[in-house]
């Protein structure tokens, strides 16, 4: 200021020996954007698999209040599995490895998650160690280094979130909205892999013949109605297609 004329009184010696002020430092400290991040390469299902909990949410109709979402970064296979407590995680994470191993055939080398105690256990660490699977962590506060399974958590959710509102349903069903939009993403062909991740699980193409709209008014045959004037069906709503049976879900308000 004073070179330029507009104070007077500044002492004329150099300030270029002034160092680093720490009381600005403290008042001042900013995260600063993450540029050049990295990406590990992947170059068949099970190099890398990724997981994360998301959580808590309303209690649903089953009081679930997690989800536990897992995906093989090469091949893009997903899953959203409901939980109770998050201290289900690393069971239900170590019987979905298991299925992969047995399903695929492939071998998993590692493992990223992030830092959290459901993650960070004796249980798990000794199954992987068993395994010969790498548990890399990444640090707190530092999404972008599980970017992928994060990204998959946005899309799941919109797309959940969107079929909720569509149908005009109520929240506590928010579990099988989110298991209907996976089911829907592992239809998809990406361009990634060029591969759908139902043919990594299934080894062959998938079939569309389930797909319904999610919340679609429905009527389901009762087979126990009682031979008089009793109605033969009963109003539900779709809530997507089962994992274990080949057929559809439903919800019928006032049912368990």
């Amino acid at each position: 200021m004073q070179e330029s004329n507009i104070v007077s009184g500044i002492p004329s010696s150099s300030f270029s020996d002034i160092k680093l002020c720490h009381d600005c430092s403290l008042s001042k400290s900013q995260h600063r954007p993450v540029k050049g991040v990295s990406h590990q390469m992947v170059n068949q299902p099970g190099d890398l698999i990724v997981a994360d909990l998301m959580g808590p949410y309303e209690s649903s109709l089953k009081n679930k209040k997690y989800i536990l979402m897992i995906q093989d970064t090469f091949s893009q296979v997903v899953v959203a599995i409901p939980l109770t407590d998050k201290s289900e995680a690393k069971t239900y994470l170590i019987n979905w490895i298991r299925q992969f191993l047995n399903i695929t055939n492939y071998k998993i080398k590692k493992l990223r998650t992030d830092n959290g105690t459901k993650f960070k256990n004796h249980l798990l660490n000794d199954y992987l160690l068993a395994n010969g699977i790498i548990h890399e962590y990444s640090m707190h506060y530092e999404h972008h280094q599980n970017g992928q399974i994060e990204r998959t958590n946005r899309k799941i959710s919109e797309v959940a979130f969107t079929c909720l509102l569509s149908a005009n349903l109520p929240a506590f069903l928010w579990p099988w909205a989110l298991q209907h939009s996976v089911w829907i993403f592992k239809q998809y062909l990406h361009a990634k892999s060029k591969i759908k991740p139902f043919e990594i699980l299934g080894k062959k193409h998938p079939s569309l013949e389930l797909l319904w709209v999610f919340g679609a008014k429905s009527f389901i045959y009762e087979h126990n109605f009682k031979k008089d004037f009793s109605a033969r069906e009963i109003v539900g709503y779709h809530m997507g297609v089962s994992e274990d049976l080949k057929g559809w879900l439903f919800w019928v308000p006032n049912r368990k």
